[in-house]
C-alpha cells in the first residue's frame, strides 16, 4: 500500500512538473531573442525558385527602412562561391532583389540578409536557381506589395 502511495505521490509531482514546464513555453517566440538584438527575421522568399535575372522578394521583418549598407548575399555557386544581389528594392518589411547572372543553374543556395547596422538573419533561407531562357522572364517575375 505504502509503495502505491509513492508512486501517485512521484506521478502526480512529475505531471505537475510537466505542465509548469509546458506551459512556461506558452507563448514564447523563439526568434524574440534575435529581434531584441536587432537582427533581421525572414519569414519568406517568394518564389523560392527562379531563373537567372529575375526578382524574387524576401518577406520579413527588421531589415529596416533604408538600405544602407544593408545586402543580400547569394551563395550560387556549387563550388561555395558567394554574390551579392543587385537590389531592386528594400523596406523594413521586403526586399526584392536580383537572382544573379554567375549562378549555377538547377542547384539550391542559400541566401543571407544583413541589415544596415550589419546584423545578420541568424539563419538563412534557400532559393533555387532554375535553367530558363530570358523571355521566361516575364512569367517568372513576381512583384511583392
Amino acid at each position: 500500500m505504502q509503495n502505491r502511495s509513492k508512486f501517485r505521490t512521484i506521478t502526480f509531482l512529475m505531471l505537475t512538473t510537466l505542465f509548469v514546464i509546458v506551459s512556461g513555453c506558452e507563448g514564447v517566440d523563439p526568434l524574440d531573442e534575435y529581434r531584441s538584438q536587432g537582427a533581421p527575421i525572414v519569414q519568406r522568399l517568394t518564389p523560392d525558385s527562379a531563373i537567372i535575372g529575375v526578382s524574387v522578394a524576401l518577406q520579413g521583418e527588421g531589415f529596416l527602412p533604408l538600405k544602407g549598407e544593408g545586402k543580400v548575399t547569394v551563395n550560387c555557386k556549387v563550388d561555395g562561391g558567394a554574390q551579392e544581389a543587385v537590389i531592386d528594392s528594400w523596406s523594413d518589411t521586403v526586399i526584392q532583389f536580383r537572382v544573379p547572372t554567375s549562378a549555377t543553374l538547377n542547384a539550391r543556395f542559400p541566401v543571407s540578409v544583413v541589415n544596415d547596422n550589419g546584423v545578420k538573419c541568424p539563419y538563412d533561407v534557400y532559393l533555387t536557381v532554375l535553367s530558363g531562357l530570358p523571355e521566361d522572364l516575364e512569367e517568372h517575375t513576381q512583384i511583392i506589395e
